[in-house]
């Protein structure tokens, strides 16, 4: 950084000096010579230094034309040819051609509009018709554009012309597209003219209209120049007061702002009421384009109008209040537009309804539409009598180019939609089942069940129209908002379980290597270090649920006698030893200062007692695991599990937390048939957390529906390959761990070296040889 400071401390004389050089060299040589002025006519005139020049002429569209452009560096021949000998009156003819110019000198140069006077010549009648019959306009680059040193710049010229007669005719366009000067190199300056854009009325009684003239002298001289028009047989430029020539003297270096008037010329002929007046200005040595002006005159040369007005650019914009849609379009006419009509079509190509302007205006609203899929064609009508008009082949036809006829693409209008409310646990204060496009939709979920909450913002989902609408619910009040509806509005939400337990980030989870995990960072291939309650052993079972980390705003943190500390989320259950059972850590009545619990100590149970319970106020993330059938998890080294695995408890407990004989009762009892829960949960559910032993829970306390909405909602579910979910099962030898992956359902062939195997979390036993139906990741020890 200090080294940039000196640097530009060391050369800011020099920079000074640098610019004062530059505001110098402008003043001695003048602003003219620096930019430099290209004005392209018909042909081109170059003036400056450098070589400027025509590099490419294409032809883009030809329609009922022929064209063979040829050119030079400085001008361009058309030969240009429209031909209605197989054609009717009243067929558009245009032709567009591209030109390219390029900059290869170091001068920037200054654009002028084209000098262009073209001539229409009828071939096989050999006469002459009026010149505005043929037009032209240019896209892409506008007087006074600058065209700078070393560049290629490509504009657009495209001509039009009116057929004046029905008989076949080829008609010649004439004229060169070329410079008003030759190539000559002019370093003293340049004079730039262009017409302000206006229409006077020359119509009626009208002698004289008046229009200005915006001129720049880049001399460092004053110049005076002429004002005149390319046509003299149809106008002559004046004064205000109708004196010829029309005169000016601009000082050097200057922009000023002139009047001028246009009169009609003697025994002048119109083939037109609307003459565009092509300007000039003269310095004395050549003349310059300078844009052009529109007259609005009394035609007194007719040809027979048989020729339909044109249509294009329809569009259609659904408005809020019910059955409305305002459409839009463009349309012009070779002599003038009297009204338009919009027909309206619906899915099956039936006219629905049509409606006009009162006059040319290009828009207009359609009213009293019912919801359904509509196109809206456009078609106009002319001045003529009878008035021309699309045919009903052109409407039938139309498509959304331009044409007699133009339509917009069927597109669904809908003004009403339907409210769609999925939720689980939740009321709703607004029952509406539909509302008016462009409304606001308002409710308030409200948690009416105890143990129950508003769920969080990222388990709230709200569609409008199939479109994702975010930071319309509010998880503090339950409100949800959406402005402005547009499309069927469906919200999909569950209310949250604030009764169910979960474990803090940062609790260790025992594995069975003897290592510890996070609770976050559990996945379904740890294979996790368990109490089996039916041997009183410890065993390696893998997970079958995997809880998504939730936030809540409080937990509870509980200190043991032995200084061990665990944080507990709502709802959890740690073994008691002396009610010999699963309790809920929440409730006091059960769980409490001086509860004694089991905590894993080298695999073997040691009491320890509650010391101390704190609620702390503080946003905490949670997560939980159970494990396949056996259910529990060693958390910090306590004996625990997950609250709604409470038919943990229905087998009943001795000494040491080993299930009773209640145990082979149940299991032997009759079972909960999959089809009674098949809408709750997944099979592997079913299986792995063994409900076909749960049919004594049965309209009692245990929370079918609670469990199948967290495995659902808030559980991480395992992957799934051809609409299976995928599975591991390992066997675990004496020195390492084999792995085979198997999708659910499948079997696995227990493999020879062993005398037997033990599956973990039924301690069913298996030969070498036998198949074992895998529903969750299963693990095998070889004995």
């Amino acid at each position: 950084m200090n080294k940039l400071k000196v640097i530009k401390k060391d050369y800011t004389n020099l920079i000074v000096f640098a610019l004062l050089l530059v505001v110098l060299i402008l003043m001695t040589v003048g602003f003219s010579y620096y930019q430099k002025t290209l004005s392209i006519g018909g042909s081109v005139i170059l003036y400056g230094n450098g070589n400027i020049y025509i590099s490419n002429v294409q032809t883009i569209t030809l329609r009922n034309a022929t064209a063979t452009p040829t050119y030079d560096a400085s001008s361009v021949d058309f030969n240009l040819i429209f031909d209605n000998a197989n054609q009717s009156n009243n067929t558009d003819y245009s032709a567009v051609f591209d030109v390219t110019i390029t900059n290869d000198s170091v001068f920037d140069y200054t654009w002028h509009m084209p000098n262009y006077h073209p001539t229409v010549y009828g071939i096989n009648t050999e006469q002459y018709y009026d010149t505005s019959l043929v037009s032209y306009s240019v896209s892409g680059i506008s007087t006074g554009d600058t065209i700078p040193s070393k560049t290629t710049l490509t504009y657009r010229i495209t001509v039009t012309f009116t057929n004046p007669q029905v008989n076949a005719e080829q008609f010649e366009i004439d004229g060169a597209y070329h410079e008003t000067s030759s190539n000559q190199e002019v370093d003293t300056g340049s004079l730039i003219a262009s017409a302000v854009l206006h229409s006077g009325d020359l119509r009626g009684s009208n002698a004289i209209a008046n229009y200005q003239m915006e001129v720049i002298n880049t001399y460092s001289t004053a110049k005076t120049f002429t004002i005149s028009t390319t046509d003299s047989a149809k106008f002559v430029a004046t004064t205000s007061g109708g004196n010829t020539p029309v005169q000016y003297t601009i000082p050097a270096n200057t922009t000023q702002t002139y009047n001028f008037s246009l009169m009609k010329a003697n025994n002048a002929q119109y083939g037109t009421g609307t003459q565009r007046v092509d300007m000039l200005i003269n310095d004395g040595t050549s003349n310059i384009n300078a844009n052009y002006v529109v007259a609005l005159v009394d035609q007194n040369v007719f040809y027979p109008d048989t020729t339909a007005p044109e249509i294009w650019g329809v569009s259609a914009t659904m408005l809020n209040d019910a059955g409305q849609v305002a459409v839009s379009w463009s349309g012009t006419d070779n002599v003038a537009v009297d009204h338009y009509s919009v027909i309206v079509f619906d899915s099956s190509d039936t006219e629905v309804t049509r409606v006009s302007t009162s006059d040319a205006s290009t828009s207009i609203t359609v009213t009293g539409l019912g919801d359904g899929n509509y196109y809206f064609t456009v078609i106009g009508y002319d001045t003529a009598t009878p008035s021309n008009t699309a045919t009903s082949e052109d409407i039938s036809r139309a498509n959304t180019g331009r044409g007699h006829a133009s339509r917009t693409n069927e597109t669904n209008y809908t003004w009403y939609y339907s409210i769609q409310l999925n939720l689980t646990g939740l009321n709703s204060s607004n029952s509406a089942t539909s509302i008016t496009r462009g409304s606001t939709y308002e409710t308030t979920l409200s948690a009416p069940s105890q143990g129950t909450g508003l769920p969080y913002a990222n388990n709230v989902t709200i569609t409008m129209g199939g479109q994702t609408v975010n930071n319309a619910y509010n998880e503090s009040s339950g409100l949800i908002r959406i402005t402005s509806v547009t499309g069927n509005i469906v919200i999909t939400a569950s209310a949250r379980d604030t009764g169910g337990g979960c474990l803090a980030f940062g609790t260790k989870i025992l594995l069975a290597d003897g290592t510890y995990k996070n609770v976050e960072d559990i996945t379904y291939e740890d294979l996790l270090c368990v109490y089996d309650h039916v041997t009183g052993e410890f065993t390696a079972v893998y997970p079958v649920w995997v809880e998504k980390p939730m936030m809540d705003s409080s937990f509870e943190r509980v200190t043991f006698s032995d200084g061990t500390l665990i944080d507990f989320v709502n709802k959890h259950c740690i073994y008691d030893v002396d009610l010999r059972r699963y309790v809920d850590v929440t409730d006091r009545n059960e769980f409490h200062v001086g509860t004694r619990v089991y905590k894993v100590n080298n695999q073997k149970l040691e009491i320890v007692s509650v010391d101390k319970i704190e609620v702390i106020e503080q946003d905490v993330w949670y997560s939980n695991v159970v494990t396949a059938v056996l259910y529990n998890i060693i958390a910090n080294n306590l004996l625990t599990t997950e609250a709604n695995s409470s038919i943990s408890n229905v087998y009943g407990f001795v000494d040491n937390a080993i299930y009773s004989d209640n145990y082979q009762k149940v299991c032997e009892g009759p079972k909960l048939p999959y089809e009674l829960v098949a809408g709750l949960f997944p099979y592997y559910v079913y299986k792995g957390l063994n409900l076909q032993n749960a049919y004594s829970l049965l309209n009692t306390t245990f929370q079918y529906n609670l469990v199948s909405r967290i495995v659902f909602e808030n559980t991480i579910i395992p992957e799934q390959k051809d609409g299976k979910y995928c599975f591991i099962a390992t066997i675990q030898l004496k020195d390492s761990i084999q792995k085979f992956d198997i999708l659910e359902g499948d079997t696995f062939v227990l493999p020879s070296g062993a005398e037997y195997y033990i599956e973990t979390s039924t301690g069913t036993r298996y030969y070498p040889g036998e198949e074992a139906t895998i529903y969750y990741n299963t693990h095998f020890i070889a004995k």
